[in-house]
């Protein structure tokens, strides 16, 4: 996918799976995204937010770039836990982004490149998207409670995006 301009997503739905409650049974025991891009955008510590992948609105989970980092966001206990790279995104060269909920652990955690940047708490209740917009993974953006789409990307290409139902360790990423 190349999201060449605001508005140009790819929209992913889940295999065999039609009810909510199925998705959160998948999901609620940890689970890990991966995605291999390349982000053209500047950014600046004072941006707005441009997801990258995500199923988020009012719960749910993404990879984001967000006030100039590479973001993973996922939200427990009433709110989003958001580990980030510090330092600017690169440009030029694809990164390959994961995010991985672990809630045995109560922690999410963001690798770049293979490399652990950034862990934080996530204790507490997992939750998904609201209304049906837990039913979508959107593609160069995010997913409204109705399944529109908003909080746009532009100028990234994505190679490649998987969500495993699991908590990946250092060893498996």
């Amino acid at each position: 996918l190349y999201v060449k301009q605001k508005g140009g997503v790819g929209r992913l739905t889940y295999n065999g799976i039609n009810e909510k409650q199925e998705l959160y049974d998948l999901l609620a025991g940890g689970f890990t995204m991966e995605a291999f891009l390349v982000n053209g955008n500047s950014f600046s510590s004072s941006s707005d937010e441009q997801c990258l992948t995500s199923s988020t609105q009012s719960g749910g989970y993404n990879l984001t770039v967000y006030k100039g980092r590479y973001t993973f966001s996922v939200h427990t206990g009433g709110s989003y836990r958001n580990p980030a790279l510090e330092g600017a995104p690169d440009r030029v060269n694809m990164a390959h982004l994961m995010g991985v909920y672990d809630p045995d652990m109560k922690t999410a955690a963001l690798y770049v490149n293979g490399e652990k940047v950034s862990e934080v708490s996530a204790e507490g209740i997992f939750a998904l998207a609201s209304g049906s917009g837990w039913s979508n993974i959107i593609l160069g953006g995010d997913t409204t409670a109705d399944c529109g789409t908003h909080i746009l990307s532009s100028n990234t290409r994505i190679a490649d995006y998987k969500l495993y139902p699991s908590a990946m360790n250092s060893l498996q990423i």
